[in-house]
């Protein structure tokens, strides 16, 4: 049971990644806003989450990079006033 609930984390993760992506690349989001930097912080969250059942060293070190990159662009972006 815990593998499918991880599993799907997972897989969530992957499709906010993705749409997160697809949402810059159609222009809906840009690179700043504050929603596209999170679906970036909680999408590779949901995938180390499901490296528990199933650990993968090169995949949680992107997936963490990933992550502190987000981070550090949500600490940069500008101030809206």
């Amino acid at each position: 049971m815990l593998g499918i609930i991880l599993n799907t984390v997972g897989i969530l993760g992957v499709i906010l990644m993705l749409l997160a992506y697809l949402l810059l690349e159609h222009g809906t989001l840009k690179d700043h806003d504050k929603i596209y930097l999170m679906l970036n912080i909680v999408g590779p969250a949901g995938i180390i989450a499901s490296l528990y059942i199933d650990w993968n060293l090169p995949a949680f070190l992107i997936e963490f990079a990933w992550i502190l990159v987000s981070i550090y662009g949500f600490l940069r972006r500008p101030k809206i006033k």
